[in-house]
């Protein structure tokens, strides 16, 4: 019997696709080391900022998108914000974990936004997010101590309200040595990813935003992206695990049973070449019978295994479908993919 056989890949392979995945969402907010010095400028200046800077198509689609207000545009444009390539936006917004990919960032020393121009389109949604999570960290720098203390005291009694699992995994990335996830971290996330915040918080995040639910659907609707493909990752590679675990178990029957079979003809051939030892025709036919019977059962098996083989390589050929949409999105993501090991599909062997 010849069985066409894949090995299935190593757990491990498949998962290291899906962190990164998993991690896409995040925006990590670089800070720089001059302080609090923007807190305190004067208004007038960032004024004369937004009235210098060359308005996009593409930042104004942001803006439109994620239902900014005018405020709420007028501080995105008072920090400057960049496009970049991926090419250039690692130098302004450095990754400090691998497999994070950075999609934007703010850095209090230079008083900037640095937006990775997404490539793929997949992740549309996602933009806009960025720029309005980005556009709140040059409102938070702007806060004067007292506004800053008012506005800390309602995110954290937001979030503490909050039973979500998700956005508290989802943090994680923010959580300092002892734990604890900084507020201007959280003030950003919050106001655009949580759709339900206290009433204090909603009025601040009302200054900033006309529709702010419009960038929650978005973030929403972008998270589905990640997680579809990643659940997908999990239920396939869970399937490859169980119907190779199934195969090699009715293999081992298979062969089991066809080294006995063979035997047992041996046997039923030697007697019936010994002269007198089938006393009568019934009886040799009874026997034989019995064998073929067994040998039908057997072949039976073989087709069944054949045929939970050819689900295994579909199954293979699948996770290899989603592993390269997993490779694609990360490298449009800047994510660097030269350590993850993509799910290749193994050589057949007999």
């Amino acid at each position: 019997m010849v069985i066409r056989r894949y090995l299935a890949p190593g757990l491990g392979r498949r998962v290291g696709v899906a962190v990164a995945l998993v991690s896409i969402a995040v925006q990590v907010v670089v800070l720089g080391a001059a302080g609090w010095a923007f807190a305190n400028r004067p208004t007038i200046r960032d004024w004369l900022v937004v009235g210098k800077v060359v308005a996009s198509s593409t930042l104004e689609t942001y803006v439109s998108e994620a239902g900014m207000s005018s405020a709420g545009r007028f501080y995105l444009y008072a920090a400057k914000p960049e496009l970049h390539t991926s090419a250039t936006f690692s130098r302004s917004c450095p990754t400090k974990e691998t497999g994070v990919a950075v999609l934007g960032c703010y850095s209090l020393a230079t008083d900037r936004i640095h937006l990775l121009d997404i490539t793929d389109p997949a992740f549309d949604t996602m933009e806009p997010v960025v720029a309005a999570h980005e556009m709140l960290h040059a409102v938070w720098a702007r806060f004067d101590e007292a506004e800053r203390a008012r506005v800390a005291k309602a995110v954290k009694a937001s979030y503490a309200a909050i039973n979500d699992p998700a956005l508290a995994e989802r943090l994680k990335v923010y959580e300092d040595a002892a734990g604890n996830v900084d507020v201007a971290e959280l003030f950003a996330v919050l106001g655009t990813e949580v759709a339900l915040v206290s009433d204090d918080l909603n009025e601040v995040y009302n200054r900033y935003f006309d529709r702010r639910g419009a960038v929650v659907a978005l973030a929403v609707e972008a998270s589905g992206v990640i997680t579809t493909i990643v659940d997908e990752i999990a239920r396939v590679s869970s399937e490859i695990v169980a119907t190779e675990a199934a195969i090699a178990a009715a293999r081992t029957a298979y062969e089991d049973g066809m080294a006995k079979l063979t035997a047992d003809i041996k046997t039923f051939n030697k007697h019936a070449d010994k002269k007198g030892y089938y006393q009568s025709q019934s009886q040799f036919d009874r026997d034989r019978k019995a064998l073929k019977k067994r040998e039908a059962a057997l072949e039976k098996s073989r087709v069944d295994i054949n045929a939970q083989i050819d689900e295994f390589n579909a199954l293979v050929k699948q996770l290899g479908v989603l592993n390269d949409q997993a490779m694609a999105l990360n490298e449009a993501l800047g994510v660097d993919v030269s350590a993850m090991s993509p799910v290749t599909e193994p050589q057949s062997s007999p």
